[in-house]
């Protein structure tokens, strides 16, 4: 909780200085409101469901580091209305690696996005390896401008657990990267 420093996120009227700690105090149910730009330095587990409002704010990962993202292991994360950019984009391509993920060993787990844009990432923006997800009027900018990295906008089931979702008014761009085989395209 935020006592002398301008909070990055409320929940309600109480302020949190970093994104973290507002995933944090959540409880199931509520809505964490962003009120700047943020950089976000750790993994998020997010095992409830919980509504980010990024109220156009950028939300900024680390560049080297692909293992800061927001994994969904449980609930529905609803994200909408902000940009996040630079995670893990400047390494080697990681597997598994995404800015939103939800890993096959998840139980129930959804992810919705609406008005979010996604850039300068590290193997795929939405990896949603179980559960379901709705990806409505996203931007997705696969191309970070490195050759050596291979970039996706939407892995959907590719471990053996079934998936569902939907993505509807989305635009998928520069999906151009080559590496070791594999077309982004």
């Amino acid at each position: 909780v935020v006592t002398e420093s301008k909070p990055v996120a409320k929940i309600g009227d109480t302020g949190y200085a970093t994104l973290k700690a507002a995933f944090d105090a959540a409880k199931d149910g509520d809505t964490i409101n962003l009120v700047s730009n943020v950089t976000m330095t750790e993994k998020i587990t997010i095992n409830k469901s919980v509504t980010l409002n990024a109220a156009y704010h950028t939300i900024t990962g680390v560049s080297d580091n692909a293992d800061v993202n927001f994994e969904i292991t449980g609930g529905t994360f609803t994200v909408k209305d902000g940009t996040f950019t630079g995670f893990g984009d400047k390494i080697t391509t990681v597997d598994k690696a995404a800015v939103f993920k939800i890993p096959s060993t998840a139980s129930n787990a959804r992810i919705e996005a609406t008005i979010v844009t996604v850039k300068n990432f590290n193997r795929a923006a939405f990896d949603v390896r179980s559960g379901s997800f709705k990806l409505t009027d996203c931007q997705i900018d696969c191309d970070n401008g490195q050759d050596q990295r291979l970039t996706k906008g939407v892995v959907a089931g590719y471990d053996t657990a079934a998936v569902t979702g939907t993505l509807s008014y989305c635009r998928i761009n520069g999906a151009k990267s080559d590496y070791k085989g594999w077309s982004a395209s």
